[in-house]
């Protein structure tokens, strides 16, 4: 998550959208706690959106649906702000995250 958002000037350019594929096993919100205490001024709140909530756990398509949201938020109007950071997870332990920006 880290590497997604090197060469930012935090807090000023921290994301203001946050997706996840947390999805209510205890280890994936304990992982957040800690990326949450750990790099506070990456994020504008600590709060994220996990689609697994309307959607239920779509797997490997997480990364690729969570852009989708993004830039749609953006074309509609009610994102927040104009970076998105987008994490995901498997089982076995790999973590990815990319950082979105708003098309000028």
């Amino acid at each position: 998550m880290l590497g997604a958002l090197a060469g930012l000037r935090l807090p000023a350019e921290a994301a203001g959208m946050i997706f996840s594929d947390i999805n209510g096993e205890r280890y994936r919100s304990e992982e957040w706690g800690f990326v949450a205490l750990r790099a506070p001024e990456a994020f504008g709140s600590s709060s994220y959106e996990a689609p697994v909530d309307c959607w239920g756990d779509v797997g490997a398509a997480s990364g690729a649906l969570f852009g989708v949201l993004s830039v749609r938020s953006w074309a509609r109007g009610y994102a927040l702000g104009s970076r998105a950071l987008l994490m995901t997870g498997s089982t076995s332990g790999l973590r990815g995250a990319i950082l979105l920006a708003q098309p000028e």
